[in-house]
This record gives structure tokens, C-alpha cells and sequence, in this order.
């Protein structure tokens, strides 16, 4: 039993430093704008914005993932913002929104997209009350 516990240990050590090196996200942001991209026919609704694999049991949501900046709160300049996203059309909120209604936005940037983030905590009908679709 004495040389499991070590082994365990060791383990445990690994996956923990491991899941500390994946973990790209920033601090969370306060101001600026997020961007989610959407099929062109669709609107800023609910599973098109928030599908269920991002919602929770509390219907708020989980790690969506989004662009965001904080180099402008005018939701009219999201073009310049929409790089590595794969559609047309965007759903666009304004951060300090998202913040006052309980969420939380942080950047999380990817290899291919470093304006990638993630919103967390807003209820789902809090978060898709505040987008607007672009263009």
C-alpha cells in the first residue's frame, strides 16, 4: 500500500500541472464588446446564441465561446473583431452588460484567434435580451 499512495501522488501531480498549462484565460474583461457568429438565416434567439451544451441546470451560461475586445465599446465597430469566427452573421452585446447581470467575460485566446473568450454565469435569457444581430 505504501508504493500506491506515492504513484497516486505522482499522478495527480501530473494531470494538475497539465491542466494548469491548458488554461489560457485571462482575467476577466469589464468593458468592450463580444461577437458570437451565427448562420446567416438565423436570429439572436436563445439555443442560437446559447445551444445546450452551454447552458446549465440554473439555465446560465457555460463557457461560450465568442470574440471580445476591449479596445472599443461601440457595438457598430464588431467588424473589426470577427477574425476566426466561421459565420456571416453576429450576435454582438456590449460587455458592461453582460457584468451587470451577474456574468462574466474572460479572454481565452486560442492558437488560430487571440480575440477568443468565454462568457460564463449570465442566464441564458439575460445574455441573448442583450445581443443584437450584426449586419
Amino acid at each position: 500500500m505504501s508504493t500506491y499512495i506515492p504513484k497516486f501522488l505522482a499522478v495527480a501531480t501530473v494531470v494538475v500541472a497539465m491542466l494548469s498549462a491548458s488554461d489560457t484565460r485571462g482575467d476577466p474583461l469589464s468593458t468592450g464588446i463580444v461577437i458570437r457568429g451565427i448562420a446567416p438565416t438565423l436570429t439572436c434567439g436563445g439555443k442560437t446564441v446559447v445551444p445546450d451544451a452551454n447552458r446549465n441546470r440554473e439555465m446560465q451560461v457555460v463557457d461560450l465561446s465568442v470574440n471580445c475586445t476591449d479596445a472599443t465599446t461601440n457595438i457598430n465597430n464588431f467588424a473589426l473583431y470577427t477574425g476566426g469566427l466561421p459565420n456571416l452573421r453576429f450576435c454582438v452585446a456590449k460587455i458592461t452588460q453582460i457584468v451587470r447581470n451577474n456574468g462574466r467575460v474572460d479572454t481565452a485566446p486560442t492558437e488560430t484567434n487571440p480575440l477568443h473568450c468565454v462568457i460564463n454565469k449570465i442566464t441564458v435569457k439575460k445574455l441573448v435580451s442583450k445581443m443584437t444581430r450584426r449586419p
